[in-house]
């Protein structure tokens, strides 16, 4: 198996293995289902991804589409969480925004067969900011809750250090290039913070279970 096809066949199986188990685990808690409902779609979407990209080569109108519905779901999840009324009419606008934004650009800045490079550092940006400010409040739990076991808090941790990772990606790639770090080497680190960002939310996923 091509190095290429090896490197998605693990971030798929992860990306199943989250689902099931955060499906397998569900309670009826809404707070955690946009995650796992994520999992799932995040799975589907990268699956056709790949499909696309061998038989058709250019999976670039799943992208546009992945960034529409998972900013979406990580704007219900955002919503769902947050106890602030305020924050949460704000999050709820700035999602309507940001998907509107996706289609406008879609259509009319970034066709359809091209990278969504815009789009991308939006939700990028979108989810550091949502899951900081998710870990922050997460942070007033007691204290003797650990918070280690509670999914919402893996999550946040999850957002923030993938999107952390994925911005220096995105704005930094020219600047890391210029002083001779690589493309190869800024792919990889992207890749391993992928799998490390899945793998949190997979962790998560079996603290779903209540007691």
């Amino acid at each position: 198996m091509p190095n290429y096809y090896l490197q998605y066949a693990i971030y798929l199986t992860i990306l199943a293995a989250g689902c099931i188990t955060g499906s397998i685990f569900y309670k009826g808690d809404k707070k955690i289902l946009p995650v796992i409902i994520i999992l799932g779609y995040t799975f589907i979407s990268q699956s056709c991804s790949v499909l696309c990209a061998k038989y058709f080569r250019n999976n670039m109108p799943v992208e546009h589409i992945y960034m529409m519905v998972s900013t979406a779901l990580w704007g219900w999840f955002f919503y769902t969480n947050n106890e602030d009324g305020k924050i949460r009419v704000i999050i709820k606008w700035l999602t309507l925004a940001l998907v509107t934004f996706y289609v406008i650009n879609t259509l009319f800045i970034q066709h359809i067969n091209t990278f969504p490079d815009n789009s991308m550092k939006l939700a990028t940006l979108f989810n550091l900011v949502g899951g900081s400010v998710l870990l922050i409040q997460m942070l007033d739990l007691p204290a003797k809750e650990n918070v280690f076991k509670n999914p919402l808090f893996l999550v946040a941790v999850g957002l923030v250090w993938f999107n952390t990772i994925s911005s220096l990606y995105f704005f930094l790639k020219t600047f890391l290039t210029q002083y001779k770090i690589y493309p190869s080497v800024i792919i990889l680190i992207h890749l391993i913070s992928n799998y490390v960002y899945y793998l949190i939310l997979f962790m998560a996923m079996f603290f779903v279970k209540k007691d």
